[in-house]
């Protein structure tokens, strides 16, 4: 059959099963990935997870996506364009089948995924097994502290897919050893990426910047490089984006986020720039170090790694958002870089001899998973239930929500930005809330005016009272709770959860 090989069989070969090889760098690979995993399976709940989980259910229910916000009673009814909604879906679906369980594993898995694609694309760059696996795990320890179940992770991995198949195609004119073009599977997974997440535009930023390398290495050194099939796909692209509940609206909704006053950008810390004196950031800043050491500029008539570098270097310093994609950029500019520059980490072609002790190595593995998933068992922070974990990292407000329920089930509320997807999750449609992470929905103006309580400015009263607030909820240590305890004519602390204090007008306290 032509284009597929198939490889001789020996006549009279009797049938068996064995053990894929193992080496030292596969061994080394395996226990990288075994605590990865293991870091992710402790993770925190995101707090955004609780109102994707909560719109999930509500389209499955409705059958329609939401134009309009229906959860909070401060901007009821205002334009929300959930660019999200089928990661939500998605959320929703997985949590009904298998619960938080199922969702972690999948998540995680979906992370992992996408290290374990930039790997592959390292050693196909021409580095050797070890250092690959080396800067697997660095990449892992930029990465791994953001692998919490959110919509975000389908970019990471919807980009290793962008960047694998771009880097595919480059490899050389078509042969049978050369270039397959597959570039046409870019299109379809557009599609799905502007129905997941808004992150798509990283996509499309992707096919541009591969475009402008290719074009330029045909004016500076009159490489071969094919234009047609990426602008084509990158036409395809841009089209089928509008093919979502929001149409073209969505085209024009990731400029907002760099337009002057997007509150994402001016209130919430995952979009501020890295905090380098923070020990999280010490790993990117030492990448930062080592790309700019040995230069993004590799020796090759190649433009398209060197300016991946330098435009994810700039997005990961503007925004620890951008962070894990970096890492993964990371991963694959210096699978490049390092085989020019030092022989020992270039893979020399041959064909690799069968592994000294393939067996040891595998029972050593089998063994850390053992131990490792012994030791996962007993942890607290483990996020294997049916339920998602409320304590750790971010802690929930159980306690308060149950009492809120119960004595004041028709309070206006006042509640922590980061408490907002729970309470949708636990009180809608009874209850809305005052605030929750959407903060593009809400806007700059909104977001001011929330913070101006939470620090108790001029006219922090006054905006409760503008919005008939009946009931804050807050943290035990916020300093709105020391100003309210102080404040007895007015409020009245009614709870004190292990983490939330519950205050209520005066005039609505029980005696």
């Amino acid at each position: 059959m032509r284009g597929i090989s198939i490889a001789p069989r020996r006549v009279g070969a009797p049938f068996a099963l064995a053990l894929p090889a193992l080496d030292g760098a596969g061994l080394a690979l395996a226990l990288v990935c075994v605590g990865l995993v293991s870091v992710g399976l402790l993770h925190f709940t995101d707090p955004d997870y609780w109102w994707h989980l909560r719109t999930g259910r509500r389209i499955v229910e409705t059958g329609a996506v939401p134009q309009a916000d229906p959860f909070s009673f401060t901007a009821a009814g205002s334009d929300w364009l959930a660019h999200e909604w089928l990661a939500d879906v998605v959320i929703y679906g997985l949590q009904a089948a298998g619960g938080y369980a199922l969702l972690t594993v999948v998540f995680v898995s979906m992370a992992l995924a996408c290290l374990l694609l930039a790997h592959r694309m390292a050693r196909g760059l021409g580095l050797a097994p070890w250092p690959a696996a080396g800067l697997l795990f660095w990449a892992g320890l930029m990465t791994v502290l953001f692998w919490t179940v959110r919509p975000v992770v389908f970019s990471w991995l919807l980009f290793a897919v962008f960047l694998y198949l771009l880097l595919e195609h480059r490899r050389g004119p078509a042969s049978p050893a050369g270039r397959r073009n597959r570039l046409w599977l870019l299109p379809p997974l557009m599609l799905l990426w502007a129905n997941l997440h808004a992150g798509y535009v990283i996509g499309l930023a992707l096919i541009a910047l591969y475009i402008v390398a290719s074009l330029a290495e045909r004016r500076l050194w009159a490489e071969a490089r094919d234009l047609r099939s990426p602008a084509l796909v990158l036409v395809a692209c841009v089209l089928v984006t509008v093919v979502n509940p929001n149409t073209y609206e969505l085209l024009f909704y990731p400029l907002t986020y760099v337009q002057p006053g997007n509150a994402s950008l001016d209130f919430i810390n995952e979009w501020q720039s890295p905090d380098f004196h923070s020990f999280v950031f010490k790993p990117l800043a030492l990448s930062i170090a080592a790309l700019a050491a040995l230069g993004a500029w590799n020796r090759r008539r190649d433009l398209f790694l060197p300016l991946l570098a330098l435009g994810f270097t700039y997005l990961a310093l503007d925004s620890v958002r951008h962070v894990p994609l970096f890492g993964l950029v990371f991963l694959v500019v210096m699978g490049g870089l390092l085989p020019e520059r030092f022989a020992w980490a270039r893979a020399d072609g041959r064909r690799p001899g069968a592994p000294a002790r393939p067996l040891v190595n595998w029972a050593l593995v089998l063994a850390v998973v053992a131990l490792v998933g012994y030791g996962l068992a007993q942890a607290a922070a483990l996020q294997l239930g049916a339920e998602a974990r409320r304590a750790g990292a971010f802690d929930y407000p159980k306690a308060g929500v149950e009492f809120i329920r119960a004595e004041y089930p028709d309070a206006r509320i006042f509640n922590s930005y980061r408490w907002g997807g729970y309470l949708i999750n636990e009180l809608f449609p009874d209850q809305k809330v005052f605030i929750d992470g959407r903060a593009d929905m809400y806007g700059d103006a909104f977001m001011t005016r929330y913070v101006e309580v939470l620090r108790m400015k001029p006219g922090w009263q006054a905006t409760l009272a503008e919005y008939d607030v009946d009931l804050v909820i807050v943290e035990v240590d916020a300093p709105l709770t020391e100003r309210l305890d102080a404040m007895p004519e007015a409020w009245r602390r009614v709870f004190t959860g292990p983490v939330e204090v519950v205050f209520v007008r005066r005039d609505l306290a029980q005696p």
